[in-house]
């Protein structure tokens, strides 16, 4: 939602309508009100705070409390409900405080962004000598979804408001007057509660060193794909000789890692065996092989599934990098044409890795 002049300028009240429900923006509906430190993005939960005021006669007095929402959250709407209100006065007032959090999220992303972009470009002109790199580029472009969601979600919400501050004003009212004097006052009474709805986008700390790790990991297959050309080049130069063919050759792709690289000691031209197992969360599902999470587990992990390196496979699937993008090697197969290195990883983002465990031996041969 565009915010309007008045809040973008600093400070500014709205006034709840008496004896309703308030709603500030088109109806947004929280998952929980159980908000935890770091759960995907866009996950939605509300915290609530009670607000009261009292009065008798003579005078008035203001119930007020400030709201500051949890570390990485952002303010999407409030509602009141009313519990109690008699007297004169008892309307909500709501002061948003801006603050510099979102500037922050907005320069860090921006940043983020820009270099991503700038290795996505290089990683794409790798692929002139043949050289596969669908991998790295899906990772970058996981990224770059993952950063213009939480734009997307700082558009759509209160995003510059890091404090709310809530007052509520009643005084008594006078059912008697006796000689111009008051003698019998009801006195004044609200009680209600606010409820925050929240949407996570996440920290500026948390958002660099996510995009950090992610542009160090490419950095280093840049690098790698610098050494690949290079050695095309040279060959390129040379006269041909017939590569050297070998029965058989075996990898070893481990679940904690991302992409691996491996250089084969021939050309091949199939996937002959896969063997050994490996979970993407070895607490709680047992090890699988190359076809993945299935069953019971993969309903169990359905929740999660923003945190597949690939969405279109199971948890846990065996991958393989091609110059056609990523392919889901799940048992033996034949490929048309022959190879002398390969690209593996579990399917697993790579924010997620750590609890992992096990690995998968894959074999090739002709």
């Amino acid at each position: 939602m565009k915010l309007s002049n008045a809040l973008a300028l600093g400070t500014t009240s709205f006034l709840a309508a008496v004896g309703v429900v308030t709603f500030l923006q088109t109806q947004v509906a929280a998952q929980s009100n159980d908000c935890p430190a770091t759960p995907r993005i866009g996950y939605r939960c509300y915290q609530e705070r009670d607000i009261s005021a009292r009065s008798g006669y003579p005078g008035s007095n203001t119930g007020t409390k400030s709201y500051t929402p949890p570390e990485g959250y952002r303010l999407m709407d409030y509602r009141e409900t009313v519990h109690s209100r008699f007297g004169e006065g008892g309307n909500l007032n709501i002061d948003f405080v801006r603050g510099g959090a979102v500037t922050q999220i907005r320069r860090v992303v921006s940043d983020a962004n820009r270099a991503l972009s700038d290795r996505r470009s290089r990683a794409e002109s790798y692929a002139q000598w043949s050289i596969r790199v669908g991998g790295e580029t899906e990772t970058i472009e996981n990224a770059l979804r993952e950063n213009n969601s939480r734009l997307a979600i700082l558009e759509s919400s209160y995003s510059n408001v890091d404090r709310v501050n809530m007052s509520v004003t009643v005084s008594g009212r006078c059912t008697r007057v006796v000689l111009g004097t008051c003698v019998d006052n009801q006195g004044g009474k609200y009680e209600g509660t606010v409820r925050f709805l929240l949407e996570y986008v996440g920290t500026s700390g948390a958002i660099s060193a996510a995009n950090d790790a992610v542009l160090r990991r490419i950095d280093a297959a840049l690098q790698r794909f610098e050494q690949e050309a290079q050695a095309i080049r040279q060959q390129q130069q040379q006269p041909q000789q017939p590569p050297q063919q070998s029965n058989s050759a075996c990898v070893t792709v481990d679940s904690r890692n991302g992409w691996q690289h491996f250089n084969l000691p021939g050309s091949f031209t199939r996937v002959a065996s896969i063997s050994g197992g490996w979970s993407v969360d070895t607490r709680n599902y047992s090890p699988v092989g190359s076809s993945g999470h299935n069953g019971r587990d993969a309903e169990a992990l359905a929740p999660y599934n923003q945190y597949k390196f690939d969405q279109k496979f199971p948890f846990g699937a065996l991958l393989m990098g091609s110059g056609q993008g990523v392919l889901w090697i799940e048992n033996p197969v034949a490929f048309n044409g022959s190879f002398n290195a390969v690209d593996m990883r579990i399917n697993d983002a790579d924010n997620a890795l750590g609890d992992n465990g096990g690995s998968l031996q894959v074999c090739f041969g002709n």
